[in-house]
């Protein structure tokens, strides 16, 4: 296989705002990174997400569940604003489009009925669009890791 000037000349370059698009891609790590360390199959797991200082069960769920919302709506937002700084790039507004389906969005897949969201004030309006027996089950299994923890120091 050779390369020509003419071959490498043929590649498509384009003068992108790359501070915009790392910082959105560095942001979107993040909240991945969060979502995925909030699970115990994380090396990096410390705590039930669950245990967020509120008094009651109920208070905390609701805590968590419109931090991990507000969360899910920022990785969409800098979803779509990266494929929109790459269409605009490249000038392809006619063969792509920006939007990408709330459904796609990786974070709370356990955690979230995702099946026929068609905007984010669905999801605000009816917190019952999480699962509240898969939140709950990984609760008691985090206090059954913390129980069988203690046993094993002492």
């Amino acid at each position: 296989m050779s390369y020509q000037v003419g071959n490498i000349k043929s590649i498509p370059f384009v003068e992108v705002n790359i501070e915009e698009i790392e910082a959105l891609a560095k942001e979107c790590i993040r909240i991945s990174k969060d979502d995925w360390d909030s699970r115990e199959i994380s090396w990096n797991f410390n705590s039930s997400p669950l245990l967020n200082g509120c008094k009651t069960l109920e208070e905390s769920f609701i805590k968590w569940a419109n931090k991990r919302l507000l969360e899910l709506f920022n990785l969409h937002n800098h979803e779509e604003r990266i494929n929109e700084l790459f269409i605009l790039a490249y000038q392809v507004q006619t063969d792509f489009v920006k939007d990408i389906a709330l459904q796609d969005i990786s974070i709370l897949d356990d955690e979230l009925i995702k099946t026929n969201l068609d905007s984010k004030i669905q999801i605000l309006q009816n917190i019952n669009q999480f699962k509240k027996c898969c939140c709950t089950t990984k609760l008691i299994s985090y206090f059954c890791w913390v129980f069988f923890w203690a046993i094993q120091i002492e």
